[in-house]
């Protein structure tokens, strides 16, 4: 398992929550523009991403579920089946805050689900420092 993105109604209570309570850690912080907003990446071990939360005014829920392969082999025999199956599919990139080569497609239930490979990990739970990305 890879990461998960949340929508959340209070990005301030959620963040109480994960940091404060379950005890997770910042990775980064990552401003999405002025419609969306900052996206705030946690982790709990030394995964770079363990959970994304996004603040939605309103809604909340899961908006996005990644799955990271073993090896880039995998993506690409999945990013061919997914090309030829799926009606929603986006091409491959590179995400800016963990480097992760994915792909996305959007499911029935209507969150997307990425699969990729390569995503960098935080040097130590000590050692990494937070980054706020500006795509």
């Amino acid at each position: 398992m890879g990461d998960v993105v949340l929508d959340v109604p209070d990005l301030d209570r959620a963040l109480t929550f994960y940091l404060d309570v379950l005890g997770m850690r910042v990775s980064d912080a990552v401003h999405l523009g002025p419609q969306m907003g900052e996206m705030w990446i946690l982790r709990h071990h030394p995964r770079q991403h363990s959970l994304r939360l996004l603040e939605t005014p309103g809604c909340h829920g899961l908006r996005q579920l990644v799955v990271e392969a073993r090896h880039l082999s995998d993506v690409e025999v999945a990013w061919d089946v997914a090309r030829r199956e799926m009606d929603s599919f986006m091409s491959p990139g590179r995400r800016a805050s963990d480097n992760m080569l994915l792909f996305r497609v959007r499911t029935p239930a209507g969150f997307d689900m990425c699969y990729g490979w390569g995503a960098v990990r935080a040097r130590t739970d000590d050692g990494w420092a937070p980054r706020y990305l500006v795509p």
